[in-house]
């Protein structure tokens, strides 16, 4: 392979790397979600007259009465469900659960998901009926046209509730951060530990982590000492292995016995250096503890809180992890062929090709609706890829971008596109071809170009368009299309019966994408279109500095 072809393989990957940065640079991960207000609060909770702070932990909100009695709780499933992505980009939801900790209901914040799929999902009453009685992704019916935004959603509902299970309503106090400076005294600020174990990550001024900290409420709710519950803080070191302190914060009990717990200098200190993983083992009569003398059923009772703390993992946190399921699993078989007939001489068998456009066409276009766009490809830059929940697109995308870069091969365009397939039947109808001057097809063939550089710089310079409106693969879905989207569609589709072809060559920006980074062997040579991403992306870079 000459050494010249590899340099200008490197040269188009590191274009669309840099792309990809600018347009992640231009749109930075949201760290935490807004406070929720009164408004919220009164759609499920009429009586509320007070809205409490975020609890740090938990991301929990109680909402009280007049009384000051916690009438209910709502919590944002942001920054929780942050790795769950839809189609393009992640969602926030809130769910409110009563006084007795049973969800009431749910509600769409915001979400990075196309705006023709997040209208049908808001607008499916029957979608949020559901949830109230919401306990496995699998038996929820999701919104038709939207299957991939309101499964997103469900996820992170379900990742949330897991997270609710450390909501009190005997300890609704967050956890502050004044109360941490007695063991870390340069703590700046907190934010919610995305570990299995849930609590805070606290960290300085500068952003160095210095330790993490959870609350033993509610897990040790159940727990009963002399009187009633207690709800400990536990302090642990920055990788959050061992333990740094272990503080009483409230409790039910009397104040005199806890006293004596608290006072004792040898008893919760000596447990100073454990591991989490020995506190969560940790058996008070094997290992021949007998608490403090005078409160020993409030000291052991505080010991067994903090064991039940931290064995007590979210029931959903396995189970939204990566997940291979049928639809992924004939995705990739589609594309494992697809890179079959790329390289083999079978892709010139005309009943074959017929049969596989027909497969394109049935399963991947309307079945699934799996189609690479530049609203998918955007979204996937500034959100992250969905490879956990989505890991069948994932790798579409992969091959789509990678294949033609590596082999010079088209693998998507030429064998994976059922909007290409489609036009490839349409274009069998007849016989007669318009044919137009040669100077009208080479400035027709620059049109995906010029799309495609008005769509980048429109991203990177933070314009809230609709990119999906732009190309016809939404039409596919035609459910959650938009008026935009099938005009395209039905216009490329009808043009191709007398041009072949006539969208691919000239009006899909995607094809234009793949068209630059294929590299065919025989190529080493710095070409226009090069010259042309050079100045794109200089002038992305350039957008990305003056917004």
């Amino acid at each position: 392979m000459n050494r010249r072809v590899w340099l200008l393989r490197f040269w188009r990957l590191s274009v669309l790397a840099g792309a990809l940065f600018l347009i992640r640079l231009q749109n930075p991960p949201r760290e935490l979600a807004a406070p929720l207000g009164m408004e919220i609060a009164r759609t499920w909770f009429p009586e509320a007259a007070k809205v409490g702070a975020v609890d740090g932990e938990t991301g929990a909100q109680y909402v009280t009465d007049d009384f000051d009695d916690v009438v209910g709780i709502l919590l944002q499933t942001w920054p929780r469900g942050r790795d769950i992505i839809g189609y393009s980009g992640p969602s926030n939801a809130v769910i409110a659960l009563d006084r007795n900790g049973k969800v009431s209901g749910a509600k769409l914040l915001w979400s990075g998901d196309t705006s023709d799929h997040v209208r049908r999902v808001v607008e499916a009453s029957g979608y949020w009926a559901q949830i109230p009685a919401l306990q496995d992704v699998s038996v929820i019916s999701h919104v038709s046209g939207a299957t991939l935004t309101s499964t997103a959603i469900t996820r992170g509902i379900l990742r949330t509730l897991g997270q609710a299970e450390r909501t009190s309503l005997l300890f609704p106090y967050p956890i502050e951060l004044q109360e941490l400076r007695s063991v870390f005294p340069t703590a700046a600020r907190m934010e919610p530990d995305s570990s299995a174990l849930g609590g805070v990550v606290i960290s300085d001024a500068q952003g160095t982590i210095l330790g993490r900290a959870l609350r033993t409420s509610p897990s040790s709710d159940p727990v009963t000492g002399y009187k009633g519950p207690t709800d400990s803080l536990v302090l642990l070191d920055p990788q959050g292995a061992s333990v740094r302190e272990i503080k009483v914060r409230d409790s039910y009990e009397t104040e005199e016995y806890l006293a004596i717990v608290t006072k004792d200098s040898r008893f919760l200190p000596g447990f100073v250096g454990r591991t989490v993983q020995e506190m969560a083992g940790f058996d008070a009569q094997r290992e021949g503890v007998s608490g403090v003398s005078g409160a020993t059923r409030t000291s052991l009772a505080v010991l067994e809180g903090v064991r039940r703390r931290l064995t007590d993992h979210p029931a959903a946190s396995a189970a939204l992890g990566f997940q291979l399921k049928l639809r992924d699993g004939l995705l990739i078989a589609i594309v494992c062929f697809a890179g079959f007939l790329s390289f083999s001489s079978w892709r010139g068998n005309r009943w074959l090709r017929l049969f596989w456009n027909g497969v394109l066409i049935a399963y991947v276009g309307f079945v699934a609706g799996d189609l690479v766009s530049q609203a998918l490809l955007a979204g996937w830059a500034a959100n992250g890829t969905a490879w956990r929940n989505l890991p069948g697109l994932a790798f579409l995308v992969a091959a789509s971008l990678l294949v033609p870069l590596m082999t010079g091969k088209q693998i998507y365009c030429h064998h994976l596109c059922p909007h290409g397939a489609a036009q490839q039947w349409l274009g069998k109808l007849t016989r007669k071809k318009a044919a137009l001057p040669e100077p009208v097809i080479r400035w027709l063939g620059r049109l995906p170009f010029f799309l495609l550089a008005m769509l980048f710089l429109s991203v990177v310079a933070g314009l809230k368009l609709n990119l999906a409106a732009f190309e016809p693969f939404d039409a596919w879905v035609f459910r959650a299309s938009g008026i935009a989207s099938i005009v395209i569609a039905v216009v490329g589709l009808s043009a191709s019966v007398f041009h072949p072809l006539a969208y691919c060559k000239f009006g899909c920006p995607t094809g234009a994408l793949l068209r630059f980074l294929r590299t065919g062997s025989s190529q080493g040579r710095f070409e226009s279109r090069d010259w042309l991403a050079l100045g794109l992306l200089l002038t992305g870079a350039v957008l990305t500095l003056c917004v």
